[in-house]
């Protein structure tokens, strides 16, 4: 039963490929061909099933010799004649063709796969047709419609983050938090509108996030807030470590340059699919701070809400790079993680981004 939901949950992000085959003039030709034979096999099957039974009649003395070698020759004769005739009609309808293919006219059938991917392994097809015989009802391929040209996706991303002190980016080697556990996440919808109108390559893509950044100071050392300033300490040998995070809700604005090629559906117009190939994003992000909190343990967990004072605004640089959903990410605040210190320390953050549709 477990199986039976994730594949159902699964199936609402699945990417439904589209691959048809053409039927060709040899096809046609040889159905033809076969007719013709199987016409001349049931006629001399016939002919056979009649001399049998005509063998048996002069056995049992109902026909004379005479009788059962005149019907014999009238038989012969009839399926012979039979077997020009509806061949004569099979070969009229080839000379047909092969009129029709010289002039074009020739109606083209489509076989349709479908695809249902489900994670990398596993894939499922349902293979069917609009074929039929009568030249004039051939029925046409299904349309393959583009995108709208402003569309939606579920943003989520998380992953590494720590500080800058001071624009110094070479602190880093030497930070006061942890690499490993400090992170950040975020999650929020974009819309994504092309800037051309027939060409998928610039995107302006722009919503709204939540994003939350974490740190994790080392050697057991924690925040306090002292005056309009806020410092780390580690006067207290109880705490064995601590967390604190900011809350912000931003707008992130990017120009996105997606690789995707432009393709044209049966009718010759242009269909427009995004996120099929390599992508680049370049832009920032702007916002309000929702909260902060700070959780310390020692003997037990204590959580502390507040200001910190924190920066109350949000403002940064980032960027991304990917293949057709998922993405390398960075992102990088402008703003000081606090707002009075006479230090300045700025959050920078990477990790993995999926931009789901």
């Amino acid at each position: 039963m477990q199986r039976i939901i994730i594949y159902a949950l699964a199936s609402l992000c699945f990417f439904l490929s589209k691959t048809y085959a053409q039927d060709n003039f040899a096809q046609r030709a040889k159905k033809i061909s076969d007719n013709i034979e199987q016409i001349t096999k049931a006629q001399k099957d016939s002919l056979k099933i009649e001399i049998e039974n005509l063998e048996s009649a002069f056995k049992n003395r109902v026909i004379t010799k005479d009788d059962f070698e005149a019907k014999k020759l009238e038989r012969a004769e009839y399926r012979a004649n039979r077997i020009e005739e509806l061949v004569a009609i099979e070969e009229e309808k080839l000379s047909q063709l092969v009129k029709d293919k010289v002039e074009g006219r020739i109606p083209e059938n489509y076989y349709f796969t479908d695809s249902l991917v489900i994670g990398k392994k596993r894939k499922f097809k349902i293979t069917y047709s609009n074929y039929t015989d009568n030249y004039d009802t051939v029925k046409r391929p299904r349309k393959e419609y583009s995108e709208k040209r402003t569309t939606t996706q579920f943003v989520i991303a998380g992953g590494l983050n720590n500080v800058v002190t001071d624009g110094d980016f070479s602190t880093l080697e030497d930070s006061e938090f942890g690499v490993w556990s400090s992170r950040f996440f975020e999650w929020g919808f974009t819309f994504k509108t092309r800037v051309l109108p027939n060409s998928n390559l610039l995107q302006a893509k722009y919503g709204l996030s939540m994003m939350y950044n974490n740190v994790r100071p080392k050697g057991g050392q924690y925040f306090v807030k002292e005056g309009k300033e806020t410092h780390l300490v580690s006067d207290n040998p109880d705490v064995e470590r601590s967390r604190f995070k900011n809350v912000y809700l931003a707008i992130p604005v990017h120009l996105e340059m997606d690789l995707s090629k432009n393709k044209t559906n049966a009718d010759g117009k242009p269909v427009f699919r995004t996120q099929q190939s390599l992508r680049l994003g370049i832009g920032g992000y702007a916002g309000v701070r929702v909260k902060s909190k700070q959780v310390i343990w020692e003997e037990y967990k204590v959580k502390q809400k507040g200001d910190f004072n924190a920066s109350d605004f949000l403002y940064g640089l980032s960027a991304y790079i990917g293949y057709e959903n998922i993405s390398l990410y960075m992102k990088y605040d402008l703003n000081p993680m606090f707002k009075n210190n006479a230090i300045d320390q700025n959050n920078i953050s990477f990790g993995i981004r999926l931009d789901l549709d």
